[in-house]
């Protein structure tokens, strides 16, 4: 089977899910123009060095404006696909790439969609909330590329609520694939791979990049309501200090200099680094305003160490009963949980949380039930 990927090169989720084929089936990858930048990325280049993946260029996102573009651009896409015997494209990310699939009989081969979170939590349902005949046209091609999709595969079940809610189009059932984690490879000890700054402290830890999604303004304001007593015994460790988005860089900078915690902020972390971040932690904390099934909450579920998460529906199955969450959006609520959970122990829920991560969010297990959908797609003949 020949697969095709539409993929964000600097996207660590993207490549997670495509390493998994690339050694079986002959793969190919295309990314949207707008990710020009993204071709440089140490990861991306790192993919192209171990996989047997062959990049192909870039395509201009569909755009609805300039549909006489988009049409060239399909072609370029069918293109491609006929030279090299694509047997299935997989389109990572709903917005705006599912709408290449209102092309689908042009294309000619079947076509899966993976959500993310944000493209169908947030973004999409934008144009479902908001009136005027641009909206309208919009709802139009996405209704009509999503009732196309030969598969769609959600990393939550909130994100297959509401592709259900806004596309009865779609008439399959959407399967449930998480990300997973790599379950053998992250339990094994990687002691040395601790950042420096963090050997011999108590610590906890907040692992989500700097961007306004991730709401750390939230997490500082609440850090600064703890009781002296937290916050002379533990250090309050950021990550990302080396983002992209200048602005709230600087935003938080401000916080934390102005702030009486003792703050650590880091740049990214490699993989060991991180993963043994975690397992040193004594808790782990996140607070975005929207999430799916977040690879970071399940590293923190399987280090066995304690998980704050915000007042959000995350899927049941997974979450409920394994993590503490704050009640309300308030600098308040989330500090009563972070006390909570560095002066009461959390044994048997940081046990029941590690049996289910590695239950249900194993990547090994997710992503062969995700070969099982290609195999029935395009069966072997």
């Amino acid at each position: 089977m020949n697969i095709l990927y539409l993929a964000d090169p600097g996207l660590i989720h993207d490549l997670k899910w495509m390493r998994f084929f690339t050694k079986d089936h002959p793969c190919f990858v295309v990314s949207r123009a707008h990710h020009q930048a993204h071709l440089q990325s140490p990861q991306w280049k790192q993919f192209l060095a171990e996989e047997q993946v062959e990049y192909l260029g870039q395509i201009e996102d569909f755009s609805i404006r300039h549909f006489f573009r988009s049409r060239q651009e399909m072609n370029k896409l069918a293109g491609w696909i006929k030279e090299h015997k694509i047997d299935l494209l997989h389109l990572f990310y709903a917005e705006p790439n599912a709408l290449w699939a209102y092309f689908r009989k042009s294309l000619g081969v079947k076509i899966v969609l993976t959500s993310r979170g944000t493209d169908v939590l947030q973004t999409i349902p934008q144009f479902f909330q908001a009136g005027g005949w641009k909206n309208g046209l919009i709802r139009h091609f996405y209704g009509r590329a999503f009732g196309q999709l030969d598969q769609i595969v959600s990393t939550s079940l909130r994100q297959a609520q509401s592709i259900e809610q806004y596309f009865p189009q779609v008439q399959k059932e959407i399967a449930i694939i998480r990300t997973g984690v790599d379950v053998d490879l992250f339990e094994a000890p990687q002691p040395q791979a601790l950042p420096k700054e963090l050997k011999g402290k108590q610590f906890v830890f907040f692992p989500r990049a700097m961007r306004p999604l991730y709401q750390h303004e939230l997490a500082i304001a609440a850090i600064e309501l703890l009781p002296k007593s937290i916050l002379d015994q533990y250090q309050f460790v950021f990550v990302n200090k080396d983002g992209k988005e200048q602005a709230y860089l600087d935003k938080i900078a401000q916080l934390m200099q102005t702030g009486q915690a003792n703050y650590i902020w880091l740049p990214n972390l490699d993989q060991k680094a991180l993963w043994q971040t975690y397992k040193s932690a004594s808790l782990v904390v996140m607070t975005p305003k929207s999430d799916g099934t977040p690879v970071t909450a399940i590293e923190a579920m399987l280090s066995k160490t304690p998980l704050i998460l915000p007042p959000l529906a995350y899927d049941e199955d997974l979450f409920s009963g394994t993590c503490l969450q704050f009640k309300a959006w308030t600098a308040k609520s989330l500090a009563q949980e972070i006390q909570k959970a560095l002066e009461q122990a959390q044994t048997e829920m940081i046990e029941e949380a590690y049996l289910r991560a590695k239950g249900l969010a194993n990547r090994k297990t997710e992503m062969s039930r995700l070969g099982q959908i290609y195999n029935d797609l395009v069966p072997k003949g």
